[in-house]
């Protein structure tokens, strides 16, 4: 790679190593990683986007697939090949590892929700056709894994929002906007009452005798104090739903900072965390968690098994495998934690022992999930049928898959109860298409 950049540009070995030894004087930087971003700097902006693209699939793309998505073309693969950035096996093309990860590793924000979000409806689209029709060359089961996949890189939660009757799993950015819900409705009626508070202490102002004027003062000063904290968490959020995660980031700091009485400490602690694993920063986010969850220890708060589920979910999604699944058979095992997360924490547990092949521990932990759930929680209900219908699915046992697809679909038809009644309904077609049933 050396020779071929310095052929390339005009210049020598040792022009390019004298060049590294001036951009490394931290030492942090190795001569590899300088060499992937010299090289990847030549390509002209023509051919970048493809060159973006390619690195953020992991399995060989065909021109076929890049044609009939409008991806690139010949002329941009030919390109790419013949500079040593892209490889050929037969009729498909895959980016060189070293490359590959150099690149996606330094997707800006926009980028990964731009790539990954396209990627997602994609490979959807690809789901929904029977194997001679597809032009990626995978299994349903292996198509299903790079959404799950994509789905994790995707940074913000909402931003396939729009897209959620096609969409597949939501496994890797759980929603959680029913609690984000809540704890602002919470967050309004403190704000709420502590405004009437100071209402009520401006009144009773001039009745006070002198000795209490201080208290008073001191009572409007910490009133004031918390509407700002509050109003900080609130810019936070909209900052974070516009992708601002460094500038919400800030506004949580300056909150924590100000709640001197640490009644705001737990929810900071847990927004910050989010907005960390937005930006893939997974150890911050990981601290911010604990922080929150000693804390919340300390002062016996109802949130402990919120927490835990998070840090379990966390790990889970960055491979931190034996962790996760410890801490969600701890949440399993705790009677006197909320049912509704002894059911999620069932489903998560599912999911990664269907990954180990362990298919009956998996198809135990749904039915729980489903048993808890039943009559108290349509959107885990759903989740429950799908997750063992697709199960079954993959494992040929056609008379299961059929029954629990149905179940999902006919459940409930809300998007807001059921992301999965489209792509039910679209696998179960796709079963009957196999079976050669087109009644």
């Amino acid at each position: 790679m050396s020779i071929k950049y310095c052929s390339t540009t005009n210049s020598t070995i040792s022009d390019l190593i004298n060049e590294y030894e001036r951009n490394n004087k931290s030492g942090h930087l190795s001569y590899e990683e300088f060499l992937v971003t010299k090289f990847t700097s030549l390509v002209p902006n023509v051919y970048k986007n493809l060159l973006k693209i390619l690195s953020a699939i992991s399995n060989p793309i065909s021109i076929e697939f890049l044609n009939h998505y409008n991806l690139g073309t010949k002329i941009h693969i030919e390109y790419l090949t013949t500079n040593l950035l892209v490889n050929r096996f037969k009729n498909e093309f895959y980016v060189k590892d070293y490359f590959s990860q150099y690149i996606a590793q330094n997707f800006s924000i926009q980028e990964k929700v731009t790539y990954y979000s396209n990627l997602i409806k994609i490979f959807e689209n690809e789901l929904t056709k029977s194997p001679k029709d597809r032009l990626l060359r995978l299994s349903r089961e292996s198509i299903r894994k790079e959404i799950e996949f994509f789905k994790l890189k995707v940074p913000a939660i909402n931003a396939n929002e729009n897209n959620q009757a096609f969409s597949y799993l939501g496994i890797a950015n759980s929603s959680w906007e029913n609690e984000k819900t809540i704890s602002k409705s919470k967050l309004s009626e403190k704000l709420t009452k502590i405004k009437e508070r100071k209402k009520f202490l401006t009144q009773e102002k001039n009745s006070l005798p002198e000795i209490n004027k201080t208290q008073f003062l001191q009572e409007k000063k910490e009133e004031n104090n918390k509407i700002k904290i509050i109003n900080l968490i609130n810019q936070a959020r909209d900052l974070n739903k516009n992708y601002k995660y460094f500038e919400a980031i800030e506004k949580l700091e300056e909150a924590l900072l100000l709640d001197n009485s640490n009644e705001f400490k737990i929810e900071i602690l847990i927004l910050n965390a989010k907005n960390y694993e937005f930006l893939n920063k997974f150890d911050l986010a990981t601290k911010n968690y604990q922080k929150a969850l000693t804390y919340a220890k300390e002062i016996k708060d109802s949130r402990i098994c919120e927490i835990e589920f998070l840090i379990a979910t966390l790990e889970k999604n960055t491979f931190k495998i034996e962790e996760a699944k410890e801490k969600f058979i701890s949440i399993i095992e705790n009677n006197s934690y909320p049912k509704h997360f002894i059911a999620k924490a069932n489903l998560e547990l599912g999911e990664i022992e269907e990954a180990n092949s362990n298919i009956e521990y998996a198809i135990s932990c749904y039915k729980n999930a489903l048993e808890i759930s039943l009559g108290k929680d349509k959107t885990l209900v759903c989740k429950s049928y799908y997750k063992l219908a697709v199960l079954y699915d993959e494992h040929q046992d056609w008379q299961n898959a059929i029954k629990y697809y149905q179940k999902n679909y006919t459940t409930s038809s809300e998007n807001s109860e059921n992301k999965y009644y489209s792509v039910s309904l679209t696998n179960l077609a796709l079963i009957y298409i196999e079976q050669e049933n087109y009644k």
